[in-house]
């Protein structure tokens, strides 16, 4: 910088290899400290992060995630007034799963699930355990019968998936509720809806989508 770099008070003059702990200084104003993680560190603190936010078993986004980026994305579509979607997605007759095969059974079908859904959506999109045997997605920047499309497309895609498991192929179906606002909405309206919608779902026969109202759709 114009006023010269500084390393441990002295001036420094060519390439100098920095030690951990050494304080660094720019200028007049700012003062760094320099810190030298090894391979093992940053590996426990990549270890740290992703136990603070994804789901052991099925590696997805925990729910602190999913609200945290819900609220972003809801404040940006109020800014620039743009689309968003929240899909629930809720695996039908779970618990006669876990009572005839067992819950490691269970965990096996959440994992396909988890698997199946994350490849089926745009990498933009975020998946979330939602809690037990129920899934949340976000989809942004997308119309309600676009959402709609996806939406079908995950529940297929998910009838389709395979669970072997002692011989039996697990039947797997799931019942999806789905919630769209244009304009921003309040993450806790928009969750009510979904929820609404997936009830719905599962009250007409399950391995179905429904629509809720349109939330939002405000300048």
């Amino acid at each position: 910088s114009r006023n010269g770099t500084f390393v441990e008070g002295e001036r420094l003059i060519g390439q100098r290899i920095l030690r951990d702990g050494e304080k660094v200084q720019l200028g007049v104003t700012a003062l760094l400290a320099f810190a030298l993680l090894d391979p093992l560190e940053r590996e426990v603190s990549a270890r740290v992060y992703e136990s603070g936010t994804r789901d052991p078993l099925t590696g997805l986004y925990n729910r602190r995630v999913l609200f945290e980026h819900l609220d972003r994305e809801l404040s940006y579509a109020a800014r620039h007034f743009t689309a968003l979607s929240l899909m629930l997605i809720d695996l039908d007759h779970f618990k006669s799963i876990n009572d005839r095969w067992g819950h490691l059974a269970g965990d096996r079908v959440l994992e396909v699930v988890a698997r199946t859904v994350t490849a089926t959506l745009r990498t933009e999109d975020i998946v979330a355990r939602y809690g037990g045997e129920e899934l949340a997605v976000v989809v942004r920047g997308v119309d309600l019968a676009s959402s709609h499309i996806v939406a079908e497309r995950l529940r297929a895609t998910i009838a389709h998936s395979e669970v072997l498991w002692e011989g039996d192929r697990v039947p797997i179906t799931a019942s999806l509720g789905l919630a769209h606002c244009v304009g921003g909405c309040h993450a806790r309206d928009l969750i009510e809806a979904a929820d609404g919608a997936l009830y719905a779902a599962k009250r007409e026969g399950r391995n179905r989508v429904m629509v809720a109202a349109p939330q939002g759709e405000r300048r």
